[in-house]
């Protein structure tokens, strides 16, 4: 590889964020953007309990440019995450190039919509962290006091998106208990994800009228 190759290399993440700046600007508003645009609340929750979906959801539609700078964040971090736990040479350029290859019906639903980017695309950028972290603590892990609640923390929030994501986050959570149980380890890493995710299905799976009918007694 030659030096002018090599600098474009190393700059890849700059033009790709750029590239996914420029299409979130303009992609418009559409649908129930209009309405998520106009509300000011997110709990309880008006049909469900999307929590982290809707919150995201109430903010990208409020500025074209945040939308445009989530929408760019979100796609590179994607690709930075993939390239990351794949560690090869051609998995940045499969990675980018997949996520530009998606079926039309599907980019405009999980990208193009600013809702159902709230949702659906949002969120795997922090799945994909999580896959990343554990793919770099296989055997032991960061024994900080602080990564426990944080992974707590962003189990809770992984829980929040939409349902099928919860189920899958749960599944992943219990799966990697019971994995180091059978090798007879104790990750607390590991228990503060899971505690973290079960916290947030309770909420997501919790009916909005518990919460209505509570705050009127």
């Amino acid at each position: 590889m030659n030096k002018s190759l090599k600098n474009l290399y190393k700059t890849r993440y700059f033009f790709m964020f750029s590239a996914w700046a420029i299409l979130g600007w303009l992609f418009p508003f559409t649908l129930d953007d209009w309405y998520w645009g106009t509300v000011h609340y997110v709990f309880p929750a008006p049909d469900n309990g999307r929590y982290a979906g809707h919150l995201v959801s109430l903010i990208l539609t409020r500025s074209r440019t945040v939308r445009m700078l989530a929408v760019a964040a979100a796609m590179t971090g994607i690709v930075y995450c993939i390239e990351r736990m794949v560690k090869r040479p051609a998995a940045f350029v499969i990675a980018s190039s997949s996520l530009l290859l998606l079926p039309k019906d599907v980019f405009r639903q999980a990208v193009a919509w600013a809702s159902g980017f709230s949702n659906y695309t949002a969120p795997v950028p922090l799945f994909l962290l999580f896959g990343l972290y554990i793919m770099e603590h296989p055997g032991g892990y960061n024994r900080r006091k602080a990564v426990p609640m944080l992974l707590l923390l962003l189990g809770f929030i992984n829980s929040l998106f939409v349902e099928h994501y919860t189920v899958f986050n749960i599944a992943l959570s219990v799966g990697l208990l019971v994995f180091y149980a059978c090798k007879q380890t104790v990750r607390t890493d590991y228990i503060g994800y899971c505690a973290g995710s079960i916290l947030g299905a309770m909420l997501m799976f919790s009916p909005p009228e518990f919460f209505t009918n509570g705050m009127k007694t």
